[in-house]
């Protein structure tokens, strides 16, 4: 299949092959004909893997300059848990790499027995992801507290952040 302008760019999950480093993912991704990627540079889980693209470091570089030869972008940034001991600090470091990277948005999942507290932890990632350019998207997740869609629009509707939305998948 060969895409025109007219068609949408697509992107490829990190996820999907979460076992290739962020750099060859570029490539990757590339020579799969993809526009974007998706990266995970935070644990979806405790002890899940994720890379780390320290800001202004070598690794960063390259991958700066992978992405600009390669014509490849990034989307978004996963997978961010919004459970009881989550704190919005704790991100800044991977949000400026993001930010280095270009991402635009950062992939959430609700996992907080306490809806109001989720619904501020979600509206505080909010306000942090803003100062790095990015929005927040919340995935409902059939095996997490924010379980559907119509779940994941009631948080971002409550939590009123410009750039918070609920993602499909």
């Amino acid at each position: 299949m060969i895409l025109t302008e007219r068609d949408p760019p697509l992107g490829l999950a990190h996820f999907t092959v979460l076992e290739v480093a962020p750099i060859d993912l570029v490539m990757l991704a590339a020579r799969a004909g993809y526009a974007a990627i998706g990266l995970r540079l935070h644990p979806a889980f405790p002890g899940s893997p994720c890379y780390e693209l320290p800001p202004g470091s070598e690794v960063m570089r390259e991958m700066r300059r992978r992405l600009d030869g390669e014509g490849v972008r990034v989307h978004d940034i996963e997978l961010v848990t919004l459970d009881e001991g989550f704190a919005a600090a704790r991100l800044a470091p991977m949000l400026a790499s993001a930010r280095e990277l270009g991402a635009r948005r950062l992939s959430v999942c609700g996992d907080d027995p306490d809806h109001a507290r989720m619904v501020a932890s979600f509206a505080s990632l909010c306000d942090l992801a803003a100062g790095f350019d990015m929005g927040v998207d919340l995935e409902g997740m059939a095996w997490r507290r924010v379980a559907s869609l119509p779940e994941a629009v009631r948080v971002v509707t409550v939590a009123g952040r410009p750039n918070g939305g609920a993602l499909v998948d």
